[in-house]
């Protein structure tokens, strides 16, 4: 296993083409769902919640939403075991399909026509696209190495290296790379964008970097201890502060509003638009109003890592367990 392999398992743990179409197989958990849905019931009656697993490779990490099905993407890098994506049913859990990757994969992001996976092997500089049908459509150099977070801005694709100091801006239309920006970074975890910006959370540096989308000048740099995992509510930047067990608000000039205290350390969080689903270090994916009150915590199980909201359930990969989970609320 290289360092860089060796640093990203370190920083997990610290975090804490086959078809299918009959029945959900790969689902489990019974009693897990039960427990999530008695929590919900006491804490909020009106609302409860239903929460499923499925299984899927091993070490899943980063997930994306086609519009009908959630593709998974598998981060193994120690058991020597090939790669895989794994593919479900969004409205079912149901396996779709198992396609084999070149690589293995750190994030994904959807663009309305491709599957876009960072490439996760020794030195590599390369994203895959994959067709909806599971076949590779093809492998891009984009100018940066070991390439790890990616996301969609409506036209073009953004790729950071958790290691790296700069982000690729990646058209994607037709894969060609605009620019490769540095930014005053020392270790890029997650990003997102507000509409105009990309921000960017620095672990190593204690820093959310401001970028702007247009043509990637810095517009800012602000202090945020230990940020990990980060997203837009549609006004507000949150960002998870793991080290303070806390959530971070920050307004987009990058003046810090609140700090919400929160029951177990956070690594990665998304909006739903009404709520933000948080998955903690422990077993638990934490619910909290947009106004900062930690609503519940529900158990999924341990090592919760990126979250994904499909415009009804939240997704949580569980990382050592090779599972997702799928949190739907239900009134």
């Amino acid at each position: 296993m290289t360092t860089i392999h060796l640093l990203r398992v370190a920083l997990l743990l610290s975090c804490t083409l086959l078809t299918a179409g009959a029945s959900p197989a790969n689902k489990i958990g019974a009693a897990a769902v039960s427990e999530a849905n008695q929590q919900a019931r006491a804490q909020d009656p009106s609302r409860r919640l239903e929460v499923e697993h499925f299984k899927v490779a091993t070490y899943p990490l980063g997930m994306a939403f086609d519009g009908e099905n959630i593709w998974v993407t598998n981060y193994n890098n120690i058991t020597g075991e090939r790669a895989f994506l794994i593919v479900l049913r969004a409205s079912d859990g149901s396996l779709v399909r198992k396609i084999k990757a070149p690589y293995f994969s750190g994030h994904a992001a959807f663009d309305g026509t491709f599957i876009w996976t960072t490439d996760s092997y020794y030195e590599s500089r390369s994203v895959t696209r994959y067709r909806l049908d599971g076949t590779i459509e093809g492998t891009y150099d984009i100018g940066l190495y070991d390439p790890y977070s990616i996301l969609f801005d409506g036209e073009n694709m953004w790729v950071a290296s958790v290691d790296g100091v700069s982000v690729s801006k990646i058209r994607a239309s037709d894969a060609t790379v605009l620019a490769v920006y540095s930014i005053p970074s020392q270790g890029v975890l997650d990003f997102t964008y507000d509409g105009e910006n990309l921000w960017i959370s620095n672990y190593r540096d204690n820093t959310l970097v401001k970028l702007r989308g247009s043509d990637g000048a810095v517009l800012g740099v602000f202090t945020a201890l230990d940020p990990l995992g980060i997203t837009f509510d549609g006004t507000y930047i949150w960002v998870a502060s793991s080290s303070q067990s806390a959530l971070l608000k920050f307004d987009l000039a990058g003046n810090q509003l609140l700090k919400v205290s929160l029951p177990y350390a956070p690594v990665y969080l998304v909006s739903d638009g009404n709520e933000l689903w948080v998955g903690g270090v422990g077993s638990v994916v934490m619910e909290v109003s947009l106004e900062g009150r930690v609503k519940r915590s529900v158990p999924v199980g341990p090592t919760p890592q990126s979250l994904l909201f499909d415009g009804q359930s939240i997704w949580v990969s569980l990382f050592y367990k090779g599972v997702v989970s799928k949190i739907t609320p239900v009134q």
